[in-house]
């Protein structure tokens, strides 16, 4: 039951100390297991002071079960308990019955919202109506065409460009969660390019090369019945310059630069006969062989900047127009410069499912990797 007036010392000290929801037998190592977690970050759960200092950071992180992070999902604090936590902040934090209260809505409400599966499928089994209705929601949403730095397409690589995950294990598992939040944004599924398909490097099979969805100049806006230029195959380059640009320029006219250019080996509505084709379209068997090949390694972690396997990232600055963004989901497109990348991956998961090998840091990592809540 939520308690309609709590305070630190009747109610809230004892969710951390002696969290009811969890077995007599158990409570006390749970709550050790906290306390250690957290007091190695400078946070002490049994302290007034400390824990009123975090509150807004620990609630948030307790309401979207991001703490404690633990595969023992009978940690998670229930509704009422996280109910008690949120109306002891907005009494203004009462240590005790006699303290004087100050109500101030400091944590608001919390929405009820109805999950929803998302089923990602194969671009090349889309309908034209799907299609253009994803094509759309890349220029509506996103404005995938707009190389202006304060486009949502633009700021969105940054986050990848700078602080992607790569060279060690947590390498899938963070572009899924971007991939998630991408989802999130233009609400609705991400088709995938299956490039692992047993014929995707066979140059008679037409699972090969890229798929045509890419190299269409134009096409039909489902809501306005315009004909306009194809997000996936003229989306803006990070910086709105291109890669093949930056190192020939002479090799750029007109507008080439400001967008990412595809080989028109690629373009087989255009160039059926375009020649050394086979040589490019068998490069996916490489690909899928290093895949393979990196499958088979004892460790996915290469020290980079300050160690392994987190410490790549050793700190945080968002733009300020996404600094709200909390990195524990940042997910997203690869990179704008290859906007081919957004289809590529595959289920979505969670930071909670990602950071649960070390049960005994459960409560913190969460701390660790946000900035904002």
């Amino acid at each position: 039951m939520t308690a309609s007036q709590p305070t630190w010392t009747d109610e809230i000290g004892l969710l951390f100390s002696a969290p009811y929801w969890i077995p007599a037998k158990a409570r006390s190592d749970v709550a050790d297991e906290w306390y250690g977690c957290m007091k190695s970050d400078f946070i002490n759960l049994s302290d007034y002071d400390s824990v009123r200092e975090w509150t807004v950071t620990i609630y948030n992180h307790l309401a979207s079960q991001n703490m404690p992070l633990t595969t023992d999902t009978s940690q998670y604090w229930p509704a009422e308990a996280l109910e008690t936590f949120r109306l002891c902040v907005n009494a203004g934090w009462p240590e005790t019955a006699d303290s004087p209260t100050d109500w101030a809505d400091r944590i608001p409400a919390p929405e009820t919202r109805e999950n929803t599966l998302r089923i990602r499928k194969d671009i090349s089994t889309l309908s034209d109506a799907e299609l253009n209705e994803f094509r759309a929601r890349l220029d509506d949403r996103l404005r995938v065409s707009d190389a202006s730095h304060d486009s949502p397409w633009q700021m969105w690589a940054y986050i990848h460009t700078n602080w992607c995950l790569h060279y060690q294990e947590a390498f899938f598992f963070w572009h899924r969660a971007y991939l998630m939040y991408f989802e999130e944004l233009i609400g609705m599924a991400i088709p995938y390019w299956d490039w692992m398909a047993a014929n995707a490097s066979d140059p008679r099979s037409p699972l090969s090369g890229l798929p045509q969805a890419f190299m269409d100049e134009t096409y039909v806006h489902p809501g306005t019945g315009q004909t306009r230029p194809n997000p996936l195959r003229f989306a803006a380059a990070k910086d709105g310059r291109s890669k093949m640009c930056v190192p020939e320029p002479d090799h750029c006219h007109g507008d080439m630069c400001w967008h990412v250019n595809r080989l028109p080996v690629f373009d087989l509505k255009k160039n059926p006969h375009f020649r050394d084709r086979d040589r490019h379209f068998r490069m996916p068997g490489l690909f899928q062989q290093q895949v393979v090949d990196a499958l088979k390694f004892e460790t996915f972690s290469t020290p980079q900047g300050d160690g392994m396997p987190w410490a790549n990232i050793p700190a945080f600055d968002p733009p300020k127009k996404i600094a709200s963004i909390r990195t524990a989901t940042l997910i997203s497109t690869a990179s704008t410069n290859s906007p081919m990348t957004i289809i590529m991956a595959g289920s979505a998961m969670t930071w909670r499912t990602i950071l649960t090998p070390h049960s005994t840091r459960s409560f913190c990592h969460t701390m660790q990797i946000s900035t904002e809540c």
